[in-house]
């Protein structure tokens, strides 16, 4: 049996020093701080009498056991599970990406090709065409959006599944979503300091997405974050279809009439937005500014 002489300084290791004795074969001991143990580890040690240590000696290295081969097989599954899931999910971002980018080099030659119908019509004199031209680039860009939700009021959470998440609030909606319904689920980022960024749903057929706000518009059902499988304060997430920059600020505009009531209703159907100015009223189509200038 050693003595209680630290085998690094050479003095005793007294009763009340924080010392450690090693498990191994060698059985010396040594003061804590010239092993260079925290005060951590040492009240790991210290609380329970089956944790071993071990000093630097090659005699006294614990020899492997099952358990700690399964511990350390776990602990790799564990992190491949973890890399698969980021890989598979930066497969799908690089797969939007990639989509997004043919659709808005698509978009962008027929922007080009109508700009530069809008710069003949511009040179050439004041034309009636002009403002029907730019109406027309605008509906372009609308239109590809058609498939498109924005959802907010969604927390956010590390390492969350967007996908699940969405699965969850559809199925709240009354309407099953299958794994090739979602072209993308992606949060996408605001300038207005949100805490919480909103989420962007690409479906691939657009009857999915109509069913989901045609059973919310009929039920008259507000979803909640409990819907999307978030425990606690119960706090209504939103469902809107993905407007185009401009036709969110008619959007806007027209809900600060409805709430001046200078008009009775306002609303978007099919990425357009309608108002009426009264109950009896027709409904009218909103494509600019210029259209609610009646109001005013």
């Amino acid at each position: 049996m050693a003595s209680n002489v630290c085998s690094v300084c050479g003095t005793k290791v007294k009763r009340t020093d924080k010392g450690v004795v090693c498990d191994g074969p060698c059985e010396r001991w040594f003061h804590a701080a010239c092993k260079n143990i925290t005060d951590e580890h040492y009240k790991v040690l210290a609380t329970n009498l089956k944790n071993e240590w071990f000093c630097e000696r090659d005699d006294c290295a614990p020899a492997p056991n099952l358990q700690t081969f399964e511990r350390k097989f776990d602990q790799l599954l564990a992190k491949l599970s973890d890399m698969d899931k980021k890989h598979r999910e930066f497969t799908e971002l690089l797969q939007f990406f990639s989509d997004s980018y043919d659709e808005m080099k698509k978009e962008f030659e027929k922007m080009k090709k109508l700009k530069d119908d809008l710069n003949v019509l511009t040179n050439s004199g004041p034309c009636a065409h002009t403002e029907d031209v730019a109406r027309e680039m605008e509906e372009n860009r609308q239109y590809s959006m058609l498939n498109n939700l924005k959802i907010s009021g969604i927390p956010e959470r590390q390492n969350e599944d967007v996908h699940q998440v969405m699965a969850g609030l559809a199925n709240a909606a009354g309407v099953s979503l299958e794994s090739g319904d979602l072209d993308a689920v992606h949060r996408t980022p605001t300038h207005n300091g949100n805490s919480h960024r909103p989420n962007g749903v690409k479906f691939v057929c657009r009857w999915k997405k109509d069913l989901i706000l045609r059973n919310l518009r009929e039920q008259k059902k507000r979803l909640t974050t409990t819907d999307a499988g978030f425990p606690g304060e119960l706090t209504p997430v939103y469902f809107n279809e993905h407007l185009t920059p401009q036709r969110e600020g008619l959007a806007r505009r027209a809900r600060e009439l409805r709430k001046a009531v200078r008009i009775k209703y306002t609303w978007v159907r099919g990425c357009r937005i309608f108002v009426k100015e009264k109950e009896e009223s027709p409904p009218v189509r909103i494509s600019s500014m210029r259209d609610l200038e009646r109001w005013n």
